[in-house]
């Protein structure tokens, strides 16, 4: 029997594995340390995300003077992941200065992944947070952010992502964490077509355990639609993570060589 035949039990995963589908699946995970009793954004910088209207050269910088190029002790380079004026997948590797900010060559309209890809040794990690941003830079620190990692992390925590041009994607797996202990808490999933606001997609209050979620079809999302899950804890003061499994299956045109990277 033909493999190319589906049958009404076939899953994403499934297809994938069968190697005749234009499809690549990812892992992204994203953290809050401090999530106050609103809603902010999974990610490091314990904030509501900023997202670009327009595509902009990104400024690249460490908050510490020995992330730097072949001379410093702590991270040298690190690759930067995102989509351009079209929505197209870009990324961009980029040589530290320290806290001196350098510029990327391209415009990006979204940074979704950072990490450190040369450093002194193998064993090291950056020594600084990693930002990339615009507007004025201050000891290292940009006006605005898009993108951090933070101190000994080597890579970003961002629970967000765009879907890109030409692209389909399917949330599969859920899994959410958390340091809370009993206190009225909640984590959502927020999908936002790219000329529409913000649609709840899943919402799972919680006491002291949230739940792990899985959908054998995933939930749908389509192309150039932003996608972020947000928490909140009562009274504040809480730790949260979110991890998340994305199918994405290519409408047309060939899979990029670096979206298998992870985009974490």
């Amino acid at each position: 029997m033909s493999r190319n035949l589906r049958t009404a039990t076939d899953t994403f995963d499934h297809a994938m594995h069968h190697g005749d589908v234009g499809m690549y699946a990812i892992l992204k995970y994203g953290r809050n340390a401090a999530v106050p009793a609103t809603y902010e954004t999974l990610w490091s910088g314990s904030s509501l995300y900023v997202y670009r209207t327009t595509a902009i050269v990104m400024k690249i910088s460490s908050s510490d003077v020995d992330d730097v190029m072949t001379t410093g002790a702590g991270a040298w380079s690190v690759i930067i992941l995102g989509l351009d004026a079209d929505y197209n997948l870009i990324q961009e590797e980029v040589e530290l200065n320290g806290r001196t900010a350098v510029n990327t060559t391209q415009a990006f309209l979204r940074v979704f992944r950072m990490k450190i890809n040369q450093a002194a040794s193998r064993i090291i990690f950056n020594e600084g947070v990693i930002y990339a941003g615009t507007g004025d830079v201050t000891t290292g620190v940009p006006a605005v952010e898009h993108g951090r990692i933070e101190i000994g992390q080597n890579q970003s925590e961002m629970g967000m992502i765009t879907v890109p041009a030409n692209t389909r994607a399917w949330i599969k797996h859920i899994l959410p964490s958390t340091t809370i202990i009993n206190k009225v808490s909640d984590i959502r999933l927020l999908v936002r077509k790219e000329t529409e606001p913000w649609q709840m997609k899943r919402t799972a209050p919680f006491l002291t355990i949230p739940q792990n979620a899985e959908y054998m079809y995933g939930i749908q999302v389509e192309p150039k639609s932003d996608i972020e899950f947000q928490g909140k804890a009562a009274a504040g003061g809480g730790d949260m993570g979110i991890e998340f499994e994305i199918l994405f299956e290519m409408i047309t045109g060939a899979i990029p060589d670096f979206a298998t990277l992870g985009l974490s």
